[in-house]
């Protein structure tokens, strides 16, 4: 592993102020970032790493710790991903470098097997914002979040196959005692999504609860799990929460029960609703109307600019049973949640996991065949890399 002995500067944030940028309608990360402590300073062409060995030729991505950049290793003429991060986040108790400790001992065959991608090496860069830690990894695919709108309708059991090996790989890092803590489709080849909304959002193009603000998330939880257990609802409204969404309706507080807000209901009542509810539309909550109704999507043909619209239902015997594999997991007390050995034996994985997903056509294969079609662009080794490529967390 490569590594630099070199100190960064002395880093304070005494007197920085902000740029005056906003990223809220663009997809790019907050240049507030850029600060002592904060992001690395990357432009394209510049030069990474030992002697400059990794060249930068397109940004994949960012997140809250850092940027992911395209990257020629001129030493292997290969191509790789740097995860660069924070300086606030390179010290020697950095999660990625515990993970890989974890894993010494571990073959990479093992670790690709079950579906677990770790840093090759890592080295550090030393900028005008302190220390980076950064990490080499290989190149995957896109995001698994967008699985749906390549096979939706088409191929649903490509898609059941795709949270077949979440769970594998979940499992694994149980075994080697590590909790990912942020396992979630936007992050994977296999926002903060446990493993049970990614089947949702993978087979059925749905997340179940998809609330920028604070209230509507505990809303869409309260109306399928049910009132928020203490102390915690008794802190939502001691704390203020929902009088500042009543006054933001132009509401009294003592007038949301009969405007229908669940986070102000009884049980009792909540209980009524969703009654009510299912005798006038057929389904009681939330999660129950995602999975039984139609998903639309759009596409746009070759020979064409316009949008098309088309509808895809998941029958209701497939519903049925992811129903009730996601409705065993969503609860609130994690002792009554499913394990991911029970989530792998559901009857909604009958005869994935029996025959053995490494003799079907996983996506890695189906990427793999790409690459060939790739050869000509010198993506030799990539995995069919593209501007959103994502590369999983450690």
């Amino acid at each position: 592993m490569s590594t630099s002995t070199k100190e960064g500067p002395t880093i304070t944030n005494a007197g920085f102020k902000s740029y005056g940028y906003s990223n809220f309608e663009c997809d790019v990360e907050d240049a507030d970032r850029y600060r002592p402590g904060g992001f690395h300073p990357v432009i394209i062409g510049d030069a990474l790493g030992p002697e400059g060995r990794y060249t930068v030729f397109h940004k994949l991505g960012f997140g809250g710790y850092g940027t992911v950049w395209f990257c020629r290793d001129t030493v292997l003429e290969k191509w790789k991903a740097i995860k660069l991060l924070a300086a606030s986040e390179s010290g020697p108790d950095n999660n990625d470098l515990k993970v890989m400790r974890m894993f010494n001992g571990v073959s990479r065959d093992e670790l690709e097997h079950h579906r677990v991608c770790l840093p090759d090496s890592h080295f550090y860069e030393v900028g005008p914002n302190g220390k980076h830690l950064c990490l080499v990894l290989p190149v995957l695919a896109e995001p698994i979040i967008e699985a749906w709108s390549e096979f939706g309708g088409d191929e649903p059991d490509m898609l059941k196959q795709l949270c077949a090996q979440m769970c594998e790989a979940m499992q694994f890092l149980h075994k080697h005692d590590i909790c990912h803590g942020d396992f979630r489709s936007r992050l994977a080849f296999p926002s903060n999504t446990p493993l049970r909304t990614c089947f949702c959002q993978i087979r059925q193009n749905c997340t179940p609860f998809d609330d920028d603000l604070v209230y509507g998330y505990v809303q869409s939880l309260e109306d399928i799990l049910g009132p928020l257990p203490e102390p915690y609802r008794s802190a939502w409204f001691e704390n203020g929460h929902a009088s500042q969404h009543a006054a933001g309706r132009g509401l009294p507080l003592r007038d949301m029960q009969a405007a229908g807000d669940l986070v102000s209901m009884t049980p009792d009542q909540a209980e009524r609703l969703k009654t009510e509810r299912y005798e006038e539309h057929g389904y009681r909550d939330f999660l129950d109307m995602l999975l039984y109704t139609p998903t639309q999507f759009a596409w746009i043909p070759s020979h064409g600019n316009d949008l098309i619209w088309n509808e895809w239902q998941t029958s209701a015997e497939e519903a049925k049973l992811l129903l009730d594999l996601v409705q065993k997991v969503f609860t609130y007390d994690p002792a009554e949640r499913l394990s991911v050995k029970q989530i792998m034996d559901h009857q909604w994985f009958e005869g994935v996991f029996k025959h053995g997903l490494e003799e079907s056509q996983s996506p890695e294969r189906s990427v793999e065949g790409s690459e060939k079609e790739n050869a000509d662009d010198g993506m030799d080794d990539s995995h069919g890399a593209k501007e959103d490529a994502s590369v999983p967390p450690c």
